[in-house]
C-alpha cells in the first residue's frame, strides 16, 4: 500500500457535518518526528500571493489524524468538517497531494445536468445531436406469437441498445419524483422549465405499450435475437416496421409487478394537468397492472414495498378508500416482516427486513432492498396524521440509529452492506462472511457475483434522507453524503465512478456509445474477504464494474436529488 490521500472528488456542502479526508496508513504519512500530519490550504487565498509570498503559509492549516481500525483495515482521517467557508481546498500529507475539492452548497446540483444529459444519449427513438440519430422505429417483434408490438422509445441501458423495462423504469421513477419536488424550480439545477417532466416522458409510450393484456410487464427489448445475451439484436435497424429487420422482443413476465403500478401511477399523476388523456391511459395500465398484482399473490417484503406504494400513489389520484385501504394493509403486512429487537446473541443492529419470498431470510438484493424505507417515508408525507405515523416513523428511526449508524461506525468510507445472513451461504464456500452474532452475518459486497455498488450506494442515500427527514433527525444527512462520496473519489482506488466527474476515472465499457457525461459506472465490487476489489478493465475480467447500467445513474441521481430536497 502506498501513501494516498483520499476524499470526494466532487467536494462538500458547507453544512456537511462529516467531511473527512482519508490518508492510508503507512510509514510516509508520519514526519520525522513519528507524528501523522495533514496539511490543508485554500486554494483562493492562495492565488492572492505570489508563490514566495510570506502570506501563503498562513493559508494552510494544520491538523491531525486519527487511526481507525475498521473492517477495511487501518486507516488515517482527519475531520475537517469545521471547514465550511466556501472555496477550492487541496490537502496534503508527506509527499502526496490529494485531489482539488469545492466547498459549496451547490457542489451535487453541478452534478444533475450531466445526469440529464446520460439520459438523452441513452434515449431511444429519437435524435440526440452528436451522439446518435433517430433509432429504432421498427421494436419490436415476438417470434413466438408472429406479432409486432410498438415499442419504440424509452431508454437503451448500460451504453449498448438493450432495452430492459425493469431497470431503465427506475429512470423514469427518479425522473418523476424530482419532477413532483422540483417542479417549476428546475432553474435551481441550470435546467429549463419541465425537464425532469420532458425527460420522464421518453419512457411512457414504450412502458405503456410493454404492458400485455394481462397486467404484467414484458421483460424487454434487444436483449437477443435467438437467445438472451446472444448480443446479436444489439444493433442499429433500417427503422420501418415490418421490414424484416425488427428486434425481437422478449414477452416473459418481468417483477415486481408493484413497481411498474407505482410507475404507471407516478405517470398518471405528473399528467394529470399537463395531458389528462394520456394520464388517463396511465392510470388505466396502473389499474392493470395493481389487479395481476394481487392476483400473483405474492408476500415477500419485496413485492410488498411495492404494493404499498403503488396504492399509496392511486389513492393520491383517485382519493378512493379502497386503494387507501389497500396502501395500509400492504404496509401492514410489510412492517410486520421487520426485525425489532436484537436477534441472534447481538445487541447492536436491528431495524432491517425478512423477505419472507422463496428463500425466507433477510432483504438481499443487489439494489433494491432500501426501497422499503422511502415507500415509509411517502407514507408519513402522504398521511402524517394517521393512527399508525407513529409505527412508521419509529420503523425509520430504528432503521437510522440501530442500522445505519452502526455500520458507519464500522469502516472509514460510511458504507452500508449489501445484504445480512443467518449463516454463511453454502454457494460460495470459502468467501468471508463478517460476524455480527451467533446466527447473523453480513457483506459488504456479493458474494460470488463481483456487480460494483455505486447504484446501491445512490439508493442507500435517498433512503437515508428521506428517512432523516420524516423523522427530523437532520444528522444523519451526514452518512447519505458520505454513500455518495464512495462514487466520487473516496475510495481505496481514489476513483471517480461518474464521467466527467473528477480528475481520475476509467474508461467506461460502453460499446455503442463510448463515454457519456453523467453515466454512473457499476462501481466497486468485494472480493473473496468483502474487500474492495479493482477489476481489469478487460471485458475479460470477472467483473463489470466499468459499465453503464443505467439503474446506477438513475440510483445516483435520485440520492442526489433526495439529499437535495431533505436539505432545503
Amino acid at each position: 500500500m502506498t501513501l494516498q490521500v483520499i476524499h470526494t472528488h466532487v467536494g462538500f456542502r458547507p453544512a456537511h457535518q462529516q467531511k473527512k479526508i482519508l490518508v492510508t496508513d503507512v510509514p510516509e504519512a508520519r514526519s520525522i518526528f513519528g507524528d501523522t500530519v495533514i496539511h490543508v490550504f485554500n486554494q483562493n487565498e492562495l492565488s492572492k500571493y505570489a508563490l514566495t509570498h510570506p502570506h501563503t503559509r498562513d493559508d494552510a492549516q494544520r491538523g491531525s489524524l486519527q487511526r481507525h481500525n475498521g473492517d477495511f483495515g487501518s486507516y488515517l482521517v482527519a475531520d475537517v468538517s469545521h471547514f465550511s467557508h466556501p472555496g477550492v481546498y487541496q490537502a496534503y500529507c508527506g509527499n502526496e497531494c490529494g485531489p482539488c475539492f469545492v466547498i459549496h452548497d451547490g457542489v451535487y446540483r453541478r452534478l444533475v445536468p450531466d445526469f440529464i444529459r446520460f439520459f438523452q444519449v441513452e434515449s431511444c427513438g429519437r435524435n440526440v445531436p452528436n451522439w446518435h440519430d433517430v433509432c429504432h422505429l421498427d421494436d419490436g417483434y415476438i417470434p413466438e406469437q408472429d406479432r409486432f408490438v410498438e415499442a419504440s422509445g424509452g431508454w437503451h441501458d448500460a451504453g449498448d441498445f438493450r432495452k430492459w423495462t425493469t431497470s431503465t423504469s427506475m429512470n423514469a421513477i427518479a425522473l418523476l419524483m424530482a419532477h413532483r419536488t422540483w417542479a417549476n424550480r428546475e432553474s435551481r439545477f441550470d435546467l429549463a422549465p419541465g425537464t425532469f417532466l420532458r425527460e420522464a416522458l421518453q419512457g411512457v409510450h414504450y412502458f405503456l405499450n410493454m404492458q400485455d393484456d394481462t397486467g404484467c410487464m414484458r421483460s424487454n427489448v434487444g436483449a437477443g435475437a435467438k437467445s438472451r445475451h446472444d448480443n446479436l439484436d444489439n444493433r442499429y435497424t433500417d427503422n420501418t416496421p415490418r421490414s424484416g429487420d425488427e428486434r425481437r422482443l422478449h414477452p416473459m413476465p418481468v417483477g415486481p409487478t408493484g413497481k411498474f403500478t407505482t410507475l404507471f401511477a407516478l405517470y398518471a399523476d405528473a399528467l394529470r394537468a399537463h395531458d389528462p388523456d394520456l394520464s388517463a391511459r396511465c392510470l388505466a395500465a396502473a389499474r392493470r397492472s395493481a389487479a395481476y398484482d394481487l392476483q400473483q399473490g405474492k408476500s415477500s417484503a419485496t413485492e410488498l414495498q411495492w404494493r404499498a406504494w403503488s396504492f399509496l400513489e392511486l389513492s393520491r389520484i383517485t382519493g378512493d378508500a379502497a386503494d387507501r385501504e389497500a396502501a395500509i394493509a400492504a404496509m401492514n403486512q410489510l412492517l410486520a416482516l421487520q426485525v425489532v429487537d436484537f436477534i441472534a446473541g447481538q445487541n447492536t443492529v436491528r431495524g432491517f427486513f425478512r423477505d419472507n419470498g422463496p428463500k425466507p431470510e433477510f432483504m438481499r438484493k443487489h439494489v433494491g432492498h432500501e426501497y422499503v424505507y422511502i415507500v415509509i417515508a411517502e407514507f408519513l408525507k402522504m398521511w402524517p396524521t394517521h393512527a399508525d405515523a407513529g409505527r412508521w416513523r419509529d420503523a425509520l428511526a430504528m432503521w437510522l440509529g440501530d442500522y445505519v449508524q452502526v455500520f458507519a461506525n464500522r469502516n472509514p468510507f460510511g458504507l452500508l452492506p449489501y445484504g445480512l445472513y443467518e449463516q454463511p451461504s453454502t454457494e460460495h464456500p470459502g468467501w468471508t462472511y463478517r460476524p455480527l452474532g451467533e446466527q447473523l452475518f453480513f457483506r459488504y459486497f456479493m458474494a460470488g457475483n463481483k456487480m460494483g455498488n455505486s447504484a446501491r450506494c445512490g439508493l442507500q442515500a435517498a433512503a437515508i434522507a428521506a428517512a432523516a427527514k420524516a423523522t427530523n433527525q437532520p444528522a444523519f444527512l451526514s452518512n447519505a453524503y458520505r454513500l455518495l462520496e464512495w462514487v466520487v473519489g473516496n475510495n481505496p482506488f481514489q476513483l471517480s465512478l461518474i464521467t466527467g466527474v473528477g480528475p481520475r476515472q476509467p474508461s467506461p465499457h460502453s460499446l455503442m456509445m463510448g463515454p457519456i457525461p453523467g453515466g454512473v459506472m457499476q462501481g466497486i465490487p468485494g472480493d473473496e474477504r468483502d474487500i474492495p476489489y479493482l477489476a481489469s478493465p478487460l471485458w475479460s475480467c470477472d467483473s463489470n464494474m466499468y459499465e453503464y447500467y443505467g439503474y446506477n445513474t438513475s440510483h445516483y441521481f435520485w440520492g442526489v436529488m433526495a439529499l437535495e430536497e431533505a436539505m432545503a
